[in-house]
């Protein structure tokens, strides 16, 4: 399992784990934007609440579920680049 884990890694750059996260705020990304409650959000996406799921959204995406839903910009890019 762990010999797995280190190729996926190597290949793929990302841990399955990230990969998994990266697709999750992705998709509460978009269902906030469709105009769907926070409370619904973090409910559907499996979010442990509404700070775990600020957390998240924060890290990967920038913004916070308030600013996405209040936004009316395109996001193009579906994660943080100043994180690197």
């Amino acid at each position: 399992m762990r010999t797995a884990q280190r190729r996926f890694l190597k290949i793929a750059g990302l841990t399955q784990t990230s990969i998994e996260q990266i697709h999750r705020a992705r998709r509460t990304t978009l269902l906030l934007t469709q105009g769907r409650s926070i409370a619904d959000v973090v409910f559907e996406c499996g979010y442990y609440d509404q700070a775990h799921l600020t957390r998240s959204l924060k890290h990967y995406v920038g913004k916070t579920p308030g600013q996405i839903q209040q936004n009316e910009t395109q996001l193009s890019f579906l994660y943080n680049t100043d994180l690197a």
